[in-house]
């Protein structure tokens, strides 16, 4: 069995980039309490907002955590989270570390051939950000600034053909927002709902951002979110998929991203 030393709810992370503050959504921290109830271990980033943060106390909550912590009170467990680097996800759930992975996934992230999607909570494409409208119809040939997670550099030299030397690469879309405003780059590359989330902050508030949707990324299977769970987890899979029906039906999945946008 692989070992992966996984930081769990209540240790503190070696990330705390994304640390609360008293203008953003404070974090959930869901604790196993009821001995009666299943509980299922959540891997995740807490250094990749809005999806995974950790508080001052290096607690990890975030979108993905609200939206299972929802789905496991429909459905009748609990969760406990556990920071996981993004390379080793499906590593750590085929090895059986943990039991969901939740970071703002894609169905297309990881192959499926032991790790299966559950049904998508959302969608978010990726998005192009510029000062300059002009800077926006030719911004494959411009410097371009992107965060150091889901190997977004990557998949922009090979959809793209963008060249490692045109790439700024900063840790998260909070640094790839100020090499833009700071003239270090002419646009930002990154996951559309990160964006937003970091875009709202006091320090870019007096920019009007010019935005598109990076050509194809808004395919059904780029941008529709998922959970992630072991393939033959069959009875886990349909939990989370009837909890994610329920939540849908009643209006508190939309109540928790509009928390977190």
């Amino acid at each position: 069995m692989l070992s992966i030393p996984l930081v769990a709810c209540g240790d503190k992370p070696s990330e705390t980039t994304n640390t609360a503050t008293s203008n953003e959504p404070a974090t959930t921290h869901v604790q196993a309490t009821d001995n009666n109830l299943p509980v299922y271990r959540v891997g995740t980033m807490p250094d990749y907002a809005p999806y995974g943060v950790s508080d001052e106390k290096g607690q990890i909550g975030g979108l993905d955590i609200d939206i299972l912590q929802a789905v496991a009170k429909d459905q009748g467990f609990v969760i406990t989270t556990h920071s996981v680097p993004w390379d080793i996800m499906p590593e750590a759930l085929n090895s059986n570390e943990v039991d969901i992975i939740a970071n703002g996934l894609a169905g297309d992230d990881y192959p499926q051939d032991t790790i299966v999607a559950t049904d998508s909570y959302m969608r978010s494409a990726d998005c192009v950000w510029a000062k300059d409208k002009e800077k926006l119809a030719n911004w494959q040939k411009g410097i371009i600034a992107t965060p150091d997670v889901a190997d977004m550099g990557a998949e922009l030299a090979e959809n793209f053909n963008i060249s490692e030397s045109q790439l700024v690469i900063d840790k998260l879309e909070f640094g790839s927002l100020q090499s833009l405003i700071h003239d270090r780059a002419d646009v930002v590359v990154s996951d559309c709902v990160a964006l937003d989330y970091f875009g709202k902050r006091e320090e870019f508030k007096a920019f009007q951002f010019e935005k598109m949707i990076v050509p194809d990324s808004d395919l059904p299977e780029q941008s529709d979110l998922v959970f992630m769970v072991r393939r033959e987890d069959d009875e886990l899979l349909n939990k989370i998929n009837q909890g994610l029906a329920n939540i849908k039906k009643s209006g508190e999945l939309a109540q928790i991203e509009q928390k977190w946008h």
